[in-house]
């Protein structure tokens, strides 16, 4: 087999959880533009948004059917599109936000506000699952890295630097004010529109808004998704090829007009559709959706991150390496993907 348990978490398990997850969060981000067109007086049902939802999933299957070039072709588009969001948000928002919103940087970096009923010292450790979800996205670079030039150095050098695109949560923290509760339980639904809102108002924020959710339903590298689900039914049509996975034979198609594995693609949307109904069983359950991606790439992770240290093969260094800090990093690594799965 060319392919491992561990390649095999990492990728059709875990991007059809991504891809379910991903969709489910642009449902809901199309459904907070509309509660912030209508006024707070439009709320979505569970049914309306897993209705949305599936339709999402159908039109991206059929865009991921589309042969190759298709994609290459709006690829760098819609990259200059959500850079160019991500600018307008990170500049436009200290200057416009109105002075009760601002915060102090020791507000920002001291504070701390419990909003569950658990304990303290659990509900810190439980603040941890929303950057475990972001830093998720920061293996794009490694999905490319066949295309990069002189990858063995480009690739982990982008996987570093693209931790400063967190700066934005920063900024975000600087100019939400202290009201988290507010913002929690606001008719909108979601609280970055939330936050925009305040800052931009009802036109600023659906115009940023619609920016955003045209990112999301596109094809951001490896993060959105469409990619997701393109990432997804790509590695099960591998899987289907060495024969790794039930009906292989089946799975194994390629579709002579378009010249992609149309099979794979719909297979991929539709267990996406299957584990999107756990949103009828509440927010915890569809939750799980959103978890179940990260923890499938953490067990992806540590395993070969921990052979690296433990397998008793003598390791040779490639062209980046860390040097002294390899061992630290990756126990400090390993410990937090541990935590986080838990």
């Amino acid at each position: 087999m060319r392919h491992s348990v561990v390649s095999f978490l990492d990728h059709p398990v875990g991007y059809v959880a991504g891809t379910a997850g991903s969709e489910y969060a642009t449902s809901l981000q199309i459904f907070a533009a509309v509660t912030i067109g209508s006024e707070d007086t439009f709320i979505p049902t569970t049914s309306q948004i897993y209705g949305l939802f599936v339709a999402l999933i159908v039109f991206h299957a059929l865009l991921s059917s589309l042969a190759t070039k298709f994609v290459a072709r709006i690829q760098w588009f819609y990259l200059t599109l959500n850079i160019l969001v991500f600018l307008v948000l990170l500049i436009a928002m200290p200057i416009v936000t109105p002075p009760e919103f601002k915060n102090s940087a020791a507000y920002v970096f001291g504070n701390f506000e419990n909003l569950m009923h658990w304990p303290s010292g659990f509900a810190f450790l439980l603040s941890f699952l929303a950057p475990a979800w972001t830093v998720g996205g920061l293996d794009s670079s490694v999905h490319i890295s066949e295309e990069a030039r002189n990858a063995s150095v480009a690739v982990p050098r982008t996987i570093i630097m693209s931790t400063a695109l967190g700066s934005f949560n920063v900024v975000v923290s600087f100019n939400m004010g202290k009201d988290t509760a507010t913002i929690l339980s606001n008719p909108i639904g979601q609280s970055m529109a939330t936050i925009i809102f305040n800052s931009l108002g009802q036109k600023g924020t659906l115009t940023v808004w619609s920016f955003i959710i045209v990112t999301m339903c596109a094809i951001f590298p490896n993060m959105t998704s469409m990619n997701i689900l393109l990432a997804a039914s790509r590695q099960m049509f591998a899987f289907s090829r060495d024969g790794a996975l039930p009906f292989s034979s089946f799975l194994y198609r390629i579709n002579g007009t378009t010249g992609t594995p149309v099979v794979c693609v719909f297979f991929c949307a539709f267990m996406a559709m299957v584990l999107g109904l756990l949103s009828f069983a509440g927010p915890v359950a569809v939750g799980a959706v959103f978890t179940m991606g990260v923890i499938c790439q953490y067990i992806a992770y540590s395993i070969p991150i921990s052979a690296r240290h433990l397998g008793g093969q003598i390791f040779k260094p490639g062209p980046f390496s860390l040097g002294r800090l390899s061992a630290p990093v990756s126990f400090t690594a390993v410990a937090f993907m541990a935590l986080m799965i838990i």
